[in-house]
Formats: structure tokens, C-alpha cells, sequence
């Protein structure tokens, strides 16, 4: 239940941020038959955005399968991003980084 509403959180809270900023943006959740999925892609002209919502410190490889699937799928998507309740940024692979959710959303660190 906690992962689902932190997850929602962030969810509306990007979208938020989208519409205050006057950012027009597409938002869909991505999911394979394999069941390689991604939270939140965002799409905005050429600009192809996902992102994977992780309710976790610690950030493992099995949590970013998804990304990777999706980033091979969708080579305009540049770079996938993880946002979980963490301190720092982490690059996780080559085209995949972890951002804190206080940092994206302009929490107090």
C-alpha cells in the first residue's frame, strides 16, 4: 500500500510541477507482455522521458529492468531516471540515473 501511494505522489506531483511550469506533456505507464514495465513516461514533442517510481534506499539492477527494456525499445529516449526517497544521485548504468524525490520535487534535503 505505501508503494502505491508513493508512487501516486510522485505521479501527480511531476504532473504538477509539468502544469506550474506550463510544460505541456503526455503521461503514460508502459508495460511489455514479458512484463518489463516503466511507472511514468512522459512525452513532450521529440522528448521521450521515463521514469521508474521506487519506494527503496537502496536501488538494485532488478528495479531498473524496465527502464533498460524500454530505453532499448525507444532509442529516443535518451536517459531513464529512477526517483526513490534516497540522498543522492546515482548513475545506475550508462543511460539510467537514480534521482532523489526530494531533489526533483524541491524538497528541503
Amino acid at each position: 500500500l505505501v508503494c502505491s501511494l508513493y508512487e501516486a505522489f510522485v505521479f501527480n506531483e511531476v504532473r504538477k510541477t509539468m502544469a506550474n511550469e506550463g510544460r505541456l506533456a503526455e503521461y503514460f505507464t508502459w508495460r511489455t507482455r514479458d512484463k518489463a514495465e516503466v511507472d511514468l513516461v512522459l512525452t513532450s514533442g521529440s522528448v521521450v522521458l521515463p521514469i521508474e517510481i521506487k519506494w527503496s534506499k537502496k536501488i538494485s539492477g532488478r528495479d531498473v529492468r524496465g527502464l533498460h527494456s524500454f530505453l532499448e525499445d525507444y532509442p529516443e529516449a535518451k536517459k531513464g531516471y529512477v526517483i526513490y526517497p534516497g540522498e543522492e544521485i546515482l548513475k545506475i548504468s550508462e543511460r539510467v540515473w537514480a534521482v532523489p524525490d526530494a531533489w526533483l520535487l524541491g524538497l528541503p534535503g
